[in-house]
């Protein structure tokens, strides 16, 4: 959970630092755009987590709907 969230939170900081540092300014021009960066990081990185969380559930539900789907291609490993 938390490394998710900090892999696509500094996601957020280096998309604000690169994208000065290409067009050649001060790599913290403007503060306010760095932290909308990062929040931003971290609000994707947030869904993605939700959604690897619940892909097992996901996954259970499809097949107990679709009682002749084929079982032995799903093999969900909870190995956490």
């Amino acid at each position: 959970m938390i490394k998710t969230w900090a892999f696509f939170t500094l996601g957020g900081i280096f998309t604000a630092v690169y994208s000065n540092a290409v067009r050649k300014y001060p790599l913290m021009r403007k503060p306010q755009l760095h932290l909308v960066c990062t929040g931003v990081g971290f609000f994707l990185g947030y869904l993605a987590h939700n959604y690897e969380e619940g892909s097992e559930k996901r996954t259970q539900k499809l097949l107990s709907r679709y009682r002749h789907a084929p079982r032995e291609w799903v093999e969900v490993s909870s190995d956490d």
